[in-house]
């Protein structure tokens, strides 16, 4: 199983769990995906709700791992489904207007709405829905510890 890590720091705690915003390291301005992280403007950071076994405190600068599959699951969500919807979508209409002039435009539109009716239930099942623990990146090692920072 392949796993990804990455270097940040804790700006808050809740529990076992810790927020940590990943630090910029110059890929985020080239990434694909960099529309549905939570980047600031000025490409300081991502936030991350992460497990935290170690205890860090905010202020920590840690390292995280994100399992390979879980990274697999989230970019099929975010790009094959609604692939496959906008062209699942647009073949059906066009095969059901066959002698319609407007069946292209008609195709289309159709699949820009199920794109925008996916996206609408992502985003808000994503705000209801609870995350497994075990299915949330980890912290693995606490490079820098700074206890004396206060949030």
């Amino acid at each position: 199983m392949e796993v990804f890590t990455e270097e940040g720091i804790v700006i808050e705690k809740r529990g076992d769990l810790a927020e940590v915003a990943i630090m910029d390291k110059g890929n985020c301005k080239s990434c694909a995906a960099r529309p549905f992280c939570s980047t600031n403007d000025g490409g300081v950071y991502s936030k991350l709700t992460v497990l935290d076994r170690l205890d860090s405190k905010p202020g920590d600068e840690v390292v995280i791992e994100v399992k390979g599959s879980d990274l697999l699951k989230a970019v099929i969500m975010v790009y094959g489904i609604p692939l496959f919807l906008f062209i699942f979508v647009i073949g059906i209409i066009i095969y059901f207007l066959e002698g319609s002039s407007l069946k292209e435009v008609v195709a289309f539109t159709a699949g820009v709405a199920a794109l925008l009716v996916y996206y609408a239930t992502i985003k808000i099942r994503g705000t209801k829905t609870t995350v497994k623990k075990e299915n949330l990146p980890k912290t693995i090692k606490i490079k820098k510890s700074f206890q004396s920072v206060d949030h």
